[in-house]
């Protein structure tokens, strides 16, 4: 984080997540929205995409998506 901040002089927050847990993607939302007052956009590029929108996505089917092999 600290490399990334010093190279692009952005803003950067790490927060260690998996994933694949749906309690660390609740914390790593919540703690994006204390520090930052929101959030705009969120971009997750591991594993395959269903065809729906995130919002329908239950918890299944987003493991399903990210723990492809």
């Amino acid at each position: 984080a600290q490399e990334i901040a010093a190279a692009t002089g952005g803003e950067v927050l790490a927060i260690q997540a998996d994933i694949t847990q749906a309690v660390d993607c609740v914390r790593f939302i919540q703690r994006v929205i204390e520090h930052f007052g929101r959030l705009d956009i969120l971009v997750s590029h591991a594993g395959r995409s269903s065809a729906m929108s995130f919002e329908q996505a239950t918890d299944e089917v987003w493991r399903d998506d990210i723990e492809v092999t």
